[in-house]
């Protein structure tokens, strides 16, 4: 008989397994794991990804940012993120930028974890001390390895010349290869519009961020010492 408070359920032997399998893998017990993907569902901002045919599975989805962001960035089979960051102001700092720190822990513990994190920085936020504040925040992560850890910046208009479009200058690639693309549209200032995410079944779209991302790279500049970030952070825009 179920204790007070509890019911019990019946499920096939074999959708039982899959479930402990993936409950262990997470270090988590059978029930919690469904309990958890409960609390998932009834969060409206994560449903559309649950309610995606499980056959076909997702191919896009918009959320509200951070959407899912935090949970994929933190899953340990996410071993490589590549990301854009578009600031067009200085209040890209307060509005969009605070999430992107949920890495912190995965970047300084997870040795298998490899990031390649590129600011895209319009005229008008290239001055403000805010935005370069908060790229020095970054740049500590090259000292727990370069290997590991790639910071680069490049200016908006150079993005521009390169003939790519502003989707990609706000980006999250995940994976490798990738489970998911997520595209950030933000207004002039740098207020989330929305967060959308693309599947590896949309494989055009797929190839296509990866190489606007190594097309951005091109035109990007590496920052690999704290020489390298103040040349930068007292350039011109113009230069």
């Amino acid at each position: 008989m179920p204790v007070k408070g509890f019911m019990s359920v019946t499920i096939h032997v074999e959708y039982y397994e899959k479930i402990k399998k993936i409950a262990e893998s997470k270090g988590s017990t059978v029930s919690q794991l469904i309990e958890y993907l409960i609390d998932q569902y009834a969060d409206p901002s994560k449903r559309a990804f649950i309610d995606e045919s499980p056959s076909g599975g997702f191919k896009r989805v918009e959320w509200i940012w951070p959407g899912p962001y935090e949970s994929i960035v933190l899953d340990p089979n996410v071993q490589r993120y590549l990301s854009t960051a578009w600031i067009r102001s200085k209040e890209y700092v307060a509005s969009a930028a605070p999430p992107q720190y949920a890495i912190d822990k995965r970047i300084r513990e997870d040795k298998q974890f490899n990031v390649e994190k590129m600011f895209i920085i319009s005229e008008n936020a290239w001055s403000a001390s805010e935005v370069w504040n908060w790229i020095a925040n970054w740049f500590v992560y090259c000292f727990l390895g370069p290997e590991r850890f790639k910071l680069l910046i490049v200016k908006e208009r150079d993005a521009r010349a390169k003939g790519i479009e502003e989707k990609y200058f706000d980006m999250g690639i995940y994976g490798d290869p990738p489970r998911a693309v997520g595209f950030l549209t933000l207004n002039e200032k740098s207020a989330p519009q929305t967060y959308t995410w693309v599947s590896p079944h949309e494989t055009l779209e797929i190839d296509k961020a990866l190489a606007r991302f190594e097309a951005l790279k091109n035109r990007a500049k590496s920052v690999k010492e704290f020489g390298d970030f103040e040349r930068l952070r007292m350039q011109e825009y113009e230069k």
